[in-house]
Order: structure tokens, then sequence, then C-alpha cells
């Protein structure tokens, strides 16, 4: 088969046109990133000087006050003590930026006082910021791999971030954010 002029600048066209449509499947449909952050995290310890009420039904954290009705730990009267805790710390924290970690929260309830039930409780957890990984992606995407950790790092809440390409050969994070897959540790 014979093109003339017009007929091979068609075809090139056409290829061109593929070839266009390859690169841009490459660059901006194929390609993934897999974000792992390192996050900078606030230990929590605290003891309370507390009062075992049994003329009241909920806990009343501002005067320091836990209901109970026997000595012995129910899952009611421990369900008490980690709403007054929830309660406490949350009062203590900068709630727009950071959050209780309810997986790290130990607690310890020593009684001092039997006669006029007044317990200790020591507290300890860790506190976490609050992160917005859509603002996290938008700050990274269509950068290079070093430029984009470099933003991540200069962010106070993280110590250290780690980001693998999918394909590895690219060197660049994705422009499409649902490509980007961030997890925390």
């Amino acid at each position: 088969m014979n093109l003339d002029s017009r007929g091979k600048m068609k075809l090139y066209s056409i290829i061109s046109a593929l070839f266009a449509l390859i690169i841009v499947f490459i660059t901006l449909l194929l390609p993934k990133a897999e974000v792992l952050i390192s996050i900078k995290e606030r230990q929590f310890k605290k003891t309370y000087s507390v009062i075992l009420d049994n003329t009241i039904s909920v806990p009343l954290a501002p005067i320091n006050r836990i209901p109970y009705s026997t000595l012995t730990e129910t899952n009611a009267f421990k369900e008490h003590i980690i709403t007054f805790i929830n309660e406490k710390i949350t009062s203590e924290i900068d709630l727009n930026s950071e959050h209780l970690d309810e997986d790290a929260l130990r607690y310890t309830l020593e009684i001092t006082d039997k006669e006029h039930a007044i317990a200790e409780l020591y507290v300890d957890s860790i506190i976490l910021p609050k992160i917005d990984t859509a603002a996290l992606k938008k700050l990274i995407r269509g950068k290079k791999i070093k430029e984009a950790r470099d933003n991540l790092e200069r962010l106070p809440y993280i110590k250290s971030s780690t980001i693998t390409l999918i394909p590895e050969f690219l060197g660049f994070v994705p422009l499409i954010g649902e490509r980007i897959t961030i997890t925390y540790e």
C-alpha cells in the first residue's frame, strides 16, 4: 500500500495522537504513591484526686466526682471512669489540632481514703495530632519525591515520611489525589 504525502501525514498524526494518549495514561492514571508518615505524639500523664460519689449517676469532671455503687470495678464504673478521663483530657488539649488516642489510654485507680471515698486516678495516654489527609495529598501531588518529603517533614507534627511510587521509574508523586494513599505509624 502506497500513501501519498497527505496519507502519510494523517498516519503520522494518528500515531502521534496515540503516543500522546499513552503518555497521558502513564503519567496521570497509572502512577500510584504510598506515603508512610511517622507522626509526633505527645505523652499525657496526669494524676487526679477524685471523690467516689454514690449520690450521682454521671461523672462530674469539673468537680472531680465519679459515681459508684460499690468499690468494686463493674463495667458501668469503668465506663464512668473513662468518661471522666475523656472529659478531663479534652478540656486540657487543643481539640482543633489534637485528639486523644483512646486505644493507648491506661489508668489506675487507687483508693487513698476509704472512709471519705477519695481516690487517686493515675492517667497515662497519648495525644495525637489531627491530620487532614486531603491537605497532605494536595501538598505533595505532582511533586518530585524529595520535594514532597521535604514538604511533609516541614510540618510540625511529622517526624519522618517514606514515599513509595508504583511504578518506581516515574520519580514524582501522582497528580491525582485519589492515587495517593497515606498511612500513619
